[in-house]
């Protein structure tokens, strides 16, 4: 049975996957670099040219994907975690988490190895911003999951 504060922690989860920022880019334009903290529907852009927030289009999150997909599993472990009885473990999750977060970086890895100047890729690097890792490690020590009390009590 799931509980109102299970449902709620896994509401207030999805919430921040979709809101919180994943990355931090640097990404060459016109000239100069552009410094970019990159969310999945949204960027803030620091540049000579635009600086302020926008909407990404369509075409740019399904681009943007590899970076903020393996997220989503993190998200969806974490949802199992305190919505089912699950036999997974914090620390399962928490590795699965930072495997999530390093995936941004190990995929902007070979644009940064081959960058010749000539070709622009999506961005030249991302760092991971880990704040939903960060989260979800507060949420599982601040409520922990619920265990049975006895062999009989589920």
């Amino acid at each position: 049975m799931v509980s109102r504060r299970d449902i709620i922690i896994c509401t207030i989860f999805c919430i921040a996957a979709i809101l919180f920022p994943y990355g931090y880019a640097e990404a060459v334009g016109l000239g100069s670099p552009d410094t970019i903290i990159a969310g999945l529907f949204w960027e803030y852009v620091d540049s000579f040219y635009f600086t302020g927030f926008r909407l990404l289009a369509v075409g740019q999150v399904l681009t943007s994907a590899p970076f903020w997909l393996f997220r989503f599993i993190f998200l969806s472990m974490m949802i199992y975690y305190f919505a089912a009885d699950s036999t997974i473990t914090r620390i399962q999750i928490i590795l699965v988490g930072t495997l999530s977060e390093l995936i941004p970086l190990l995929v902007s890895l070979p644009n940064l190895m081959n960058f010749n100047g000539w070709t622009v890729p999506l961005y030249n690097y991302v760092i991971p911003i880990p704040i939903l890792l960060l989260l979800g490690v507060v949420l599982m020590v601040a409520f922990p999951k619920m265990e049975p009390e006895g062999i009989w009590e589920s």
